[in-house]
């Protein structure tokens, strides 16, 4: 990875430039050895199980991470 300019002239693109290494992070948290670990996500799938409809509400970014996560 290339060494990370310490100012940018946007905070967009600071965010942009950090999104592959917090992606990283985020996987790292949830994916083991190339399988999911289940137990992070405590009882959130039964949860989900339970409900025929999910709205996720959002703006900017936020909302197409829901619109991916759809």
């Amino acid at each position: 990875m290339s060494e990370r300019p310490q100012e940018f002239q946007h905070a967009m693109l600071r965010e942009i430039f950090d999104q592959p290494a917090a992606i990283k992070r985020t996987l790292a948290r949830y994916v083991h050895d190339g399988s999911l670990n289940e137990a992070a996500f405590g009882n959130a799938p039964q949860i989900f199980r339970e409900h025929k409809d999910l709205v996720i509400a959002a703006s900017g970014s936020s909302r197409h991470a829901g619109l991916a996560a759809e």
